[in-house]
């Protein structure tokens, strides 16, 4: 192809992505959409009809792992419909600073239902169905009609009038189960499943004569400019295609660039069209939603046990999964062990060479917490910033470390500590980045024959007590022996990066899914006896406490005759 034609065919793709980036940003005529924080920190759309006057209120919440931008279809054509519309970000998704808990979306709810003074429609999607039942069933949120799209929520005996919608082919909620409630009139989209509900038009024009109904409005005729927001996202995806068509050929040197760009291009293009009715992928929150509520089950096992501490950290990289002709890793997990519970508080898979000293600039730092490390992880600039954050940390030290005695004291060498000193850094560099005092003990390890020295910035504690707290480190070796032969995490059904990340991430999960049953559970049985159970009853449709009770033993039998069995001797 000539560089002319190339040039033509560059110029109408960039023509098309433009021209889908401007439709793909149309609303309804009259339809304004700002941004606002609800209740001093709750991120909202806030959708504002055409006419003056009063409007009726709708509030809208979405479902897991989505955001305010999910609703935008619903929301606009309610706001055409003469609704002021309020699309909010639950805690852990979209925009909203506070942490995910299943628990906190009700109680979001209703500070917004109180900021707002009153809500005539409500409308929640999957998650944000429940979350808004929760509200009606404790008696802050009154709406004339409750929609719940992809849910099957309990609204209590005195609650609203219910619509459910779902599509045919919906995973969560089959159809069959929600024909069979008779509290609620039901509408069912012929083609769409659960993640499509919301952009579906067999649902949203439904949602929208019934709000309608429920106010004492006329339904206006259905939004169209859905179509050109969607013709645009369209015309945006063929315009990156024939952009990285027209990409000039690179040198065999750096093929890796086009390699780059390409899937760079696609994103960019989806990204333009899309974000203002999708929004933003809130996949930080999900991957701690699980460790957030194990933490906050209150384990009461700790790995050890002073009562003062209120969290204790043990950070540890694991190499994990190996090409086939070779011994290097794939994937290095680094893994952040709260010793109270022995629950994994922080992870993170990455390449096999990054280095441990910068996982330190990723791992949450909360207050009064100690963070035991080995040495591989001492770099002062990012142990300074724990100090700042008023976390404690206990790393082992390494030997070219300078540093002059400001302090020294007195210690039992009979117990194997050789000096507890108070320190500073003497090299500049060190000194520049760690201005503050340092506790430096040095402890001989029988067991090992070797000379551990420990620095810290707790200054008060004994000296044995820092020792043990270094020892306690071991427990990170512990958990990686016990996931690596309960979860099936020795060896890997894919060698790929993706294959690995995919089968490391899911055994944290299940580790943690089984350690919040135990303990909601109150179980006496071991993890090991609980993943046992459940594994050889997996497809069986039975509640987990009836599941995992303890079963009485039956009362051992008298032999009929003990002569005779004794009288061989493999019976005992």
């Amino acid at each position: 192809m000539s560089a002319r034609a190339n040039w033509c065919i560059a110029a109408a793709a960039f023509a098309c992505l433009a021209a889908g980036v401007a439709l793909s940003n149309r609303v309804e005529p009259g339809v304004q959409v700002k941004t606002v924080t609800l209740a001093g920190d709750i991120p909202a759309l806030q959708f504002i009809p055409a006419d003056s006057g009063p409007h009726p209120i709708a509030l809208l919440a979405h479902g897991i792992t989505a955001s305010k931008e999910t609703l935008f279809r619903f929301s606009e054509a309610f706001a055409a419909a003469g609704f002021e519309c309020y699309a909010v970000d639950l805690p852990g998704h979209g925009e909203s600073a506070r942490p995910f808990s299943f628990n906190e979306n009700a109680p979001t709810l209703d500070r917004v239902v109180r900021s707002l003074g009153s809500v005539d429609v409500f409308l929640g999607h999957s998650m944000g169905a429940y979350a808004g039942a929760g509200s009606v069933r404790d008696g802050n949120l009154r709406p004339r009609l409750f929609i719940a799209v992809g849910a099957s929520p309990n609204l209590g005996e005195h609650g609203p009038p219910l619509l459910l919608l779902a599509g045919r082919f919906d995973e969560a909620f089959p159809p069959a189960r929600l024909k069979a409630r008779t509290d609620a009139r039901l509408v069912l989209s012929p083609w769409c499943d659960h993640a499509f509900e919301p952009w579906d038009s067999y649902l949203v024009d439904p949602a929208v004569r019934a709000a309608c109904a429920a106010v004492g409005k006329i339904p206006p005729a259905a939004p169209t400019r859905w179509h050109w927001r969607l013709a645009g996202m369209v015309l945006g995806v063929l315009g990156a295609l024939g952009l990285a068509f027209c990409l000039p050929a690179f040198p065999t040197r750096w093929a890796w660039v086009r390699a780059l760009l390409v899937p760079a291009i696609y994103i960019a293009a989806i990204t333009l069209t899309s974000g203002t009715w999708l929004g933003p992928d809130p996949d930080a929150a999900r991957r701690t939603a699980l460790s957030g509520r194990a933490d906050r089950s209150g384990f009461a096992q700790s790995g050890l046990r002073t009562g003062f501490f209120r969290h204790r950290f043990v950070s540890e990289p694991v190499p994990l999964g190996y090409y086939a002709r070779s011994q290097m890793a794939v994937v290095r997990l680094h893994l952040l062990l709260s010793l109270q519970g022995n629950l994994p508080a922080w992870a993170a898979v990455t390449k096999p060479h990054f280095p441990d000293c910068k996982t330190l600039d990723h791992i949450p730092a909360l207050p009064g917490a100690f963070y035991i490390m080995d040495r591989s992880y001492l770099d002062f600039v990012r142990l300074y910033r724990l100090q700042e954050a008023g976390a404690l940390f206990v790393v082992r030290c390494l030997r070219h470390v300078t540093f002059r005695v400001v302090a020294s004291h007195p210690v039992d060498k009979s117990t194997g500590r050789r000096c507890d000193q108070i320190i500073r850094l003497t090299s500049d560099w060190s000194a520049q980045s760690y201005p503050q005092r340092l506790r430096r003990i040095r402890v001989y390890d029988a067991g090992n024959q070797v000379n551990l020295i420990l620095l810290t910035n707790q200054m008060a504690l004994p000296a044995p007590v820092i020792t043990e707290l270094y020892r306690q480190r071991r427990q990170v070796e512990l958990f990686f022996k016990w996931i690596k032969q309960h979860l099936r995490i020795r060896n890997f059904y894919g060698r790929s990066q993706n294959a690995v990340r995919c089968q490391i991430w899911s055994a944290i999960c299940a580790y943690l899914m089984v350690a919040i049953v135990k303990k909601t559970a109150n179980l006496r049985k071991s993890l090991n006896e609980i993943l046992q159970i459940i594994s050889v009853n997996i497809f069986e449709q039975c509640p987990l406490p009836e599941l995992l009770a303890e079963q009485p033993s039956p009362p051992s039998e008298k032999p009929a005759d003990t002569q005779l069995q004794n009288s061989f001797p493999f019976n005992n």
